[in-house]
C-alpha cells in the first residue's frame, strides 16, 4: 500500500495549541510535521533540525523551547515524532486497508456472479489450464426452455440455445439488410435503421440467432394479410422474446374482418345499405 500523500488538518486544534506562538514558530512547527509525515519522524539535535527549517543551532534552539513539548522520542531513542500526527496515520492507513478489502471481496463477488466469467473457466476445467481448451466447446452456450404465453394456445416448452451476450455489429447489420430485402420490398416500406432499431435486434440476438431472425423476416414478408392490417414495423417486430416466438412458432391468425362504411345521414332500418 502506497504513502498517503497528505494528512488530515485539524484547524481548531491547530490555531488552539499555537494561538501564543510567532509566525516563525508557527511556521517551524508544519515544517516539521510535513517532514516527518514523510519520514515517520524527524532527527533528534538541534542543527539538524535547524537545517529542515533553515535555522542555525540557535535559532532552532530557541523555537524548540517554545514547540519541542509537541514531539517525543521514538522507541528507537534516536528520533523525534509528533504522536497526534502518528495517530492520524494509523487511522488513515486502517481506512485505506478496509476499502480495499471491500474493493477484492466485491470484485471477487462479481467474477464468480458473471456467468460469462464463471463459463470461461468452467468450459477449459482449469483456469491455470490450457488457455483455449476444447476448440468445439461452447463457454458460452446453454439451453434454456422458453414457455410460450400466448393465450389461443397451449403452452408448450420451446428449446432455444441462448447466445453470448456479446453481439457483433455485422450481425445486427445482417439481420436488418435482409429486413430490407424481404419486408421492406412486400409492403413498398423504405424504413431507416434508426439507434432504437438496431438496439432492439442487438436485444433479439442475446436470444434467437442471425438465422432465426431472418426466419421471422421471412415469414413477415410471405404473409398473406390485407397490407392495411398488417404491423410490419421493425420495432414491433424485435419488440420482445416473446414476439419474435410469436412468428417462429405460431400460426397466424385471421385479419379482422373489414369494416363496413357507416351509414347515410337519414337511414332507417329498410333501406339498402
Amino acid at each position: 500500500m502506497g504513502k498517503a500523500p497528505a494528512f488530515q488538518f485539524y484547524a481548531g486544534d491547530f490555531l488552539t495549541d499555537t494561538a501564543e506562538w510567532s509566525n516563525e514558530e508557527v511556521g517551524i512547527y508544519i515544517r516539521l510535521l510535513s517532514y516527518q509525515w514523510i519520514n515517520k519522524s524527524i532527527p533528534q539535535g538541534m542543527t539538524p533540525m535547524g537545517r529542515l527549517v533553515s535555522l542555525s543551532q540557535d535559532e532552532m534552539a530557541e523555537a524548540w523551547a517554545t514547540l519541542g513539548h509537541k514531539f517525543t522520542i521514538t522507541a528507537s531513542g534516536a528520533r523525534y515524532c509528533n504522536p497526534k500526527l502518528e495517530e492520524i496515520r494509523q487511522t488513515q492507513d486502517a481506512y485505506r486497508e478496509k476499502q480495499s478489502e471491500a474493493g477484492r471481496r466485491g470484485a471477487e463477488s462479481r467474477w464468480h456472479s458473471d456467468p460469462i466469467a464463471t463459463a470461461s473457466i468452467e468450459g477449459n476445467g482449469n483456469p491455470n489450464g490450457d488457455p483455449i481448451g476444447n476448440p468445439n466447446d461452447d463457454p458460452y452456450g446453454q439451453t434454456m426452455a422458453l414457455r410460450s404465453s400466448s393465450s389461443s394456445s397451449k403452452d408448450q416448452d420451446i428449446s432455444v440455445k441462448k447466445k453470448s451476450p456479446i453481439t457483433k455489429n455485422h450481425d445486427v447489420q445482417e439481420v436488418w439488410k435482409h429486413f430490407q430485402e424481404t419486408v421492406c420490398i412486400r409492403y413498398g416500406k423504405n424504413y431507416r435503421p434508426t439507434d432504437a432499431v438496431k438496439e432492439k435486434i442487438r436485444l433479439r440476438l442475446k436470444t434467437y440467432s442471425v438465422e432465426e431472425l431472418k426466419q421471422v423476416n421471412q415469414a413477415v414478408a410471405d404473409d398473406d394479410w390485407d397490407e392495411r392490417y398488417k404491423n410490419c414495423e421493425p420495432m414491433k417486430i424485435y419488440r420482445s422474446d416473446e414476439k419474435v416466438d410469436w412468428w417462429l412458432n405460431k400460426e397466424k391468425t385471421a385479419p379482422p374482418p373489414e369494416k363496413k362504411p357507416p351509414r347515410r345521414p337519414g337511414w332507417k332500418p329498410g333501406d339498402d345499405d
